[in-house]
């Protein structure tokens, strides 16, 4: 599977550099610079997307509670951001 990516990886970058479109050209480049860490991905089929994700939304919620003097319900929220609805819903004292 590896060998086919590198294949279909190396033609598309091969194709974005005698591109008309700067935008494309640069996409190569970027491709290129990445190629390995994209490829590493068809050896382990594992990504940091879910690390990712976790970071977006712990971002986000800074965001949201900017000016919250209690730290204890800046974490509360955090943790309750992360908990899945059926635990909460089964829960309702965690809330109080």
């Amino acid at each position: 599977c590896r060998k086919e990516a590198e294949l279909i990886l190396d033609r598309l970058i091969l194709n974005t550099r005698e591109a008309s479109d700067v935008a494309l050209v640069q996409w190569g480049r970027t491709l290129r610079s990445w190629r390995e860490e994209i490829l590493a991905y068809h050896d382990w089929r594992v990504t940091n997307g879910y690390t990712e994700g976790v970071h977006t939304k712990i971002k986000l919620l800074k965001r949201i509670s900017y000016g919250f003097r209690n730290r204890g319900v800046y974490v509360r929220k955090m943790l309750l951001a992360f908990l899945p609805l059926a635990w909460l819903v089964s829960s309702p004292h965690f809330l109080t």
